[in-house]
């Protein structure tokens, strides 16, 4: 990896997706609660995605190799009760294409009823996956209700569902979350339980991303006596990445065509954290790969694409919270399609 680089250059921002031309998306963080979107070119030029109307705020997920954007725009508002500050967000589903914002609940033709809150993922074929609840409720739930998006069709995936993530073969990848989380694959309407793994003996994992091999990431708890950490899942099956040496707290969030996994975590025995990336089958520190010419203190990595290109948010001593771009010395030429 050659440089961690600071295309924006605004203040407090984090780039959360990446697609494979190498366009980038995230936020910037105000003071008042309120996010600012963010995208970035080819080139690193910068430039504000608008807030839906009636809107101040918003924040995208993820952006696709069409360049269509998914997230959610909200007006937030707080205020303070008897010393306590109570945050307001009403929140919809919106789309951005050429950087034009689109509400997707106005999209809607059939299905079920759902207010549609976070647009989280899509596919190749443009169907959609997030969270919503039913009219009525105020946003956000905190019992959501996940949903498919395809072409206008809702289909409501029940109570406490959170689908984070949608491959090509239309499998979807995410977590339960009713007296205890589970991590699930949704395979052709049947759901797969991947916390029933003789490996996982708590009842606590989640799943954030899975790519068209059905290689799932995300994290889970392996006894009662251990805190969360980054998982892999091949086959149903989980792997465990981190030696059983020490004791961990972390996540895996995403994972590309080639299987690489990027997350971060941190050894509990020894308070030290690592950005990480997973590539075949060995673990890769990424604080070995930053310029020791722009004083980074920490990062965190959000995305990866096929060409093995990471974004996510960093601290620099010098000017503080940033997002930045990875990108390896020699790229990944044969991608997997």
């Amino acid at each position: 990896l050659s440089e961690a680089t600071d295309p924006l250059g605004g203040v407090q921002c984090e780039a959360c997706g990446i697609n494979n031309n190498g366009e980038i998306v995230g936020y910037e963080v105000f003071d008042n609660f309120k996010d600012r979107s963010i995208y970035w070119s080819q080139n690193g030029t910068a430039s504000i995605l608008e807030n839906y109307e009636g809107c101040n705020s918003s924040r995208p997920y993820m952006i696709d190799d069409t360049g269509l954007i998914l997230g959610w725009s909200a007006f937030v508002w707080y205020e303070y009760i008897g010393g306590n500050i109570f945050l307001h967000m009403n929140q919809t589903a919106v789309t951005w294409k050429n950087q034009v914002i689109s509400n997707l609940n106005d999209d809607q033709t059939g299905g079920d009823t759902l207010d549609l809150y976070h647009a989280m993922d899509n596919n190749d074929a443009g169907t959609i996956v997030g969270f919503g609840a039913p009219p009525g409720n105020i946003p956000p739930p905190w019992w959501p209700n996940g949903y498919i998006f395809d072409d206008g069709i809702v289909t409501d995936l029940g109570t406490g569902t959170y689908p984070y993530a949608i491959n090509n073969k239309g499998h979807i990848a995410g977590y339960i979350d009713a007296d205890f989380n589970h991590a699930y694959e949704w395979e052709d309407g049947n759901l797969i339980d991947l916390n029933n793994d003789p490996l996982i003996k708590a009842n606590y994992s989640q799943a954030y991303d899975i790519n068209d091999k059905c290689t799932i990431v995300g994290l889970a708890q392996f006894d009662y006596s251990l805190l969360w950490e980054p998982v892999v899942w091949k086959n149903h099956e989980v792997i465990r990445i981190l030696p059983t040496s020490s004791q961990y707290s972390g996540w895996a969030l995403a994972v590309n065509e080639n299987d690489e996994v990027i997350g971060y975590y941190e050894d509990l025995n020894t308070g030290i954290g690592c950005p990480f990336l997973w590539k075949d089958g060995q673990l890769i520190n990424l604080y070995d790969y930053l310029p020791a010419n722009q004083s980074w203190e920490w990062i965190s990595p959000e995305d990866i694409n096929d060409y093995g290109q990471i974004v996510g948010i960093g601290y620099r001593t010098d000017i503080g919270i940033r997002a930045f771009l990875m990108t390896p010395a020699i790229p990944i030429l044969n991608i997997n399609v």
